[in-house]
């Protein structure tokens, strides 16, 4: 039995006062190499990033703009004496680390700081049962874009409508991310997880349709329309809600089920031969991408923990299952946009999006299959499985199955 993300109070008192006894003298020089090629490996994309960051015989500090950087003017520092704990803190509770973070005006960050009210009913313990392998495990699932028609889902732009063998194909993303978290989520619950979702079918993160957060704004005296309103402002504000309640609910796990399309075939009237699938973690930072703090603070959080490695292995279980369960190959080359860093796996690699890179933890951005290849626009627009009285394609069941199956080795994994 153990507690997976608990980290009390009193464990800090206890780090801080381990700190202030006599310890064995840090390798300040094996520390700032491991640190370099941490950032280098998975974290620079673009060399600005360089203009945020220090990792110095100090220790590794953080600043706003490259003239905070010139001027030595850090808004957060952790010497070398107090990066492990400040590291489990990120591991543990990176929402009282962020608070920290935020909260930060003198050279030494403090030993002890209040945790905040609503934290005392996240405490799980993860017992796992024959019966039950998920038992208290918390997962976080996160069905990608909201449309719940296929007019929204053409705001989007994330639709394929296509005639393909005299048959009319039409179905949208939205739909079908919804639809395999639907199922994902009953059979993880019959397993024993707590599972959250991020929205309810055509809805937002906000809890209602797109139509209905627009019309808020009807006070407003030049008033963009809802395409301009989408793109400009609306989407960025929906993923910072559905980062903002998966933080929240503390998960020890995230799915972020997304489909994926051959992006040179656009506008995707015509099908194509191939398939493949990806995954996208956290990293990989561009110029200007570090604009506030909440972004540097993930980009130190990336730098000192886990996060990025941890959630490389189980993106590659979930292409591997997506392959060998599935049938959709994993994308093949080493690199995948100008934007991502390849990690050890295949098919998986660091990306700096909305949600993969300011989510804690381990976590699956997943981009299974093409909808437009030849072979998928036919099964993603049949009807042929019924799911609590719904008609819903079988081909998102065998994907929900897959990523099952990758969490129920995820957690076997865990001590």
């Amino acid at each position: 039995m153990f507690n997976l993300r608990t980290f009390t109070v009193l464990g800090i008192i206890i780090l801080g006062v381990m700190n202030c006894s006599p310890t064995a003298q840090i390798d300040i020089h094996a520390l700032k190499s491991k640190y370099q090629l941490q950032l280098a490996r998975y974290l620079v994309k673009d060399a600005d990033v360089y203009n945020h960051i220090r990792i110095s015989d100090e220790g590794i500090k953080i600043y706003e703009s490259a003239a905070s950087w010139a001027a030595d003017e850090h808004e957060f520092f952790v010497p070398w004496k107090d990066v492990e704990r400040y590291k489990q803190l990120c591991e543990n509770d990176a929402e009282l680390a962020y608070e920290i973070y935020n909260r930060y005006n003198v050279p030494k960050f403090p030993v002890v700081w209040p945790r905040p009210k609503d934290y005392v009913g996240f405490a799980t313990t993860f017992e796992p049962t024959e019966d039950q392998p998920l038992k208290g495990l918390r997962i976080a699932l996160d069905a990608g874009h909201i449309a719940g028609d296929i007019k929204t889902a053409k705001l989007e732009g994330k639709y394929i409508e296509m005639k393909y063998k005299d048959e009319k194909i039409s179905f949208w993303e939205a739909d079908l991310a919804w639809h395999t978290q639907s199922y994902l989520k009953k059979q993880l619950e019959k397993h024993g997880a707590t599972v959250f979702i991020t929205r309810d079918y055509g809805k937002t993160a906000f809890g209602m349709d797109y139509d209905t957060w627009y019309a808020r704004f009807d006070g407003m005296e030049e008033k963009p329309d809802k395409g301009r309103m989408f793109w400009r402002y609306f989407r960025h504000k929906d993923n910072d809600e559905r980062v903002r309640i998966v933080n929240a609910f503390r998960p020890d796990l995230t799915l972020i089920m997304h489909y994926n399309v051959d992006g040179g075939n656009r506008p995707w009237k015509r099908p194509v031969t191939s398939n493949y699938s990806m995954a996208f973690t956290g990293g990989a930072y561009m110029n200007g991408e570090l604009f506030n703090r909440e972004r540097r603070f993930n980009l130190l959080r990336f730098l000192l923990t886990d996060d990025i490695e941890e959630s490389a292995k189980f993106s590659n279980d979930v292409l591997q299952y997506l392959e060998t369960e599935a049938g959709i190959p994993i994308h093949p080359s080493s690199s995948y946009q100008s934007n991502t860093i390849k990690t050890d796996y295949a098919g998986v690699y660091a990306r700096n999006l909305s949600l993969s890179g300011r989510i804690y933890g381990t976590l699956c951005y997943a981009e299974p299959l093409f909808q437009d290849n030849r072979e998928e626009v036919v099964r993603l627009n049949e009807r042929d499985y019924n799911f609590e009285g719904q008609m819903i394609p079988s081909r998102v069941v065998e994907i929900a199955k897959s990523y099952e199956k990758a969490i129920l080795k995820y957690a076997k994994t865990l001590k």
